[in-house]
């Protein structure tokens, strides 16, 4: 896979984290509750709870924050530029951090809030998605070449975790 392709990934993926965030904080802010679809499918629930300000702020500030920075190295690399070492571990060690972080909301959402936001899930997506292909491309090799098996096997993974986890909501989950 070759960097250019890699820039896109990058640029699609944080113009969809950028978004995400950005419709968490209108919602944050003017109390919409446009996704609050049922109890399950919920932003306010999940804005609510103290894991939406995990760092003493709202959440969606680190993806503004962070996502542009992706923005930017994936345009370079569109650009056809070619960027130092130092900076592929930097996003790399940046990227994990982000996916620690998306893993820890996954399991609180899950197990702890017992609810999904549509936008973090969206947030969820990007952010392994970014670390995956920054990780590809630092690894090279099978990880590489079998990219998008990966991928789709993490996130399957994680939609099994969404459905063991509301297995015995699905059918009040889809009722009105």
């Amino acid at each position: 896979m070759r960097d250019r392709t890699i820039g896109w990934i990058l640029l699609a993926c944080s113009v969809l984290g950028c978004a995400a965030a950005v419709m968490l904080l209108v919602e944050q802010a003017a109390e919409l509750g446009t996704c609050d679809l049922n109890p399950f499918i919920s932003c306010g629930s999940v804005l609510d709870s103290p894991q939406a300000e995990i760092l003493g702020f709202a959440n969606p500030f680190m993806a503004m924050a962070t996502q542009p920075v992706v923005a930017a190295i994936g345009m370079c690399l569109i650009m056809g530029a070619t960027l130092p070492r130092w900076v592929w571990w930097g996003l790399n060690a940046g990227a994990a951090t982000g996916a620690a972080l998306v893993h820890w909301f996954i399991y609180e959402s899950l197990y702890v809030l017992h609810t999904l936001c549509p936008y973090c899930v969206l947030t969820w997506v990007v952010t392994i998605t970014i670390f995956w292909y920054v990780t590809a491309r630092n690894l090279g090799g099978r990880m590489l070449r079998y990219h998008s098996t990966g991928l789709a096997l993490w996130l399957l993974a994680i939609a099994g975790l969404v459905v063991h986890a509301f297995w015995r909501q699905w059918p009040a989950m889809f009722s009105t």
